[in-house]
């Protein structure tokens, strides 16, 4: 072989070697990346007197995280709700319990229970205000910590979102309700590319 047929050889050697090299550092990026998700619920349910506002049943994938639950809602005795996340492996999130026996206000004014006056509420694990359903006066939108969270992982399955009014005499309102999420990094789908970038050959 001459030296220069050689050379040529040895340079497409190298450039196959940096591809595969450029494709593994690729790979080894994105396993690290996990996503950040969300699914919602239009609810739409107007000045609801007393029982089941929301019982729905849905799916999801493998879940690194449950990150908040948002819930636009307004009322007079936020006490009287109840919100509670059921996870596919069984662990429930108390958002809110009802149990309190409070009359605060909830929405964007104070005693206005219509789906026009729904503020957004921010559910977290920790980091966030003290929902106070147990005083009276009013509770503005904002984010607050849920009663009870739950630690992830969570396999894939269904899941339930349950929202109950339990007394009677004070309505409440429900407009959307997001869940936000976090799903493992697409390790496998990277791999998948793989094969294309390494056989990808560097012409000149």
């Amino acid at each position: 072989m001459s030296s220069g047929a050689e050379r040529r050889r040895q340079r497409e050697t190298q450039g196959r070697l940096e591809m595969k090299s450029i494709a593994i550092a690729a790979i080894a990026a994105s396993a690290g990346i996990a996503s950040a998700q969300s699914i919602s619920f239009d609810i739409n349910a107007e000045a609801i007197d007393s029982g089941v506002i929301a019982n729905i049943d849905f799916a999801l994938g493998n879940i690194l995280s449950i990150d908040s639950v948002v819930v636009e809602m307004s009322g007079t005795f936020a006490s009287d709700l109840e919100i509670f996340l059921t996870s596919s492996d069984g662990p429930v999130f108390t958002i809110l319990d009802g149990a309190t026996g409070g009359s605060a206000d909830l929405g964007l004014v104070a005693n206005d229970s219509s789906l026009a006056n729904v503020d957004a509420y921010t559910f977290v694990a920790s980091g966030g205000s003290a929902f106070d359903d147990g005083g009276s006066g009013f509770i503005a939108g904002g984010t607050y910590n849920a009663n009870a969270w739950q630690s992830g992982p969570f396999s894939a399955g269904s899941w339930n979102l349950f929202i109950n009014d339990d007394f009677s005499f004070d309505p409440h309102s429900v407009g959307t309700v997001t869940i936000n999420y976090t799903v493992p990094a697409p390790a496998s789908a990277a791999l998948l590319g793989l094969g294309g970038l390494v056989a990808t050959r560097r012409r000149r």
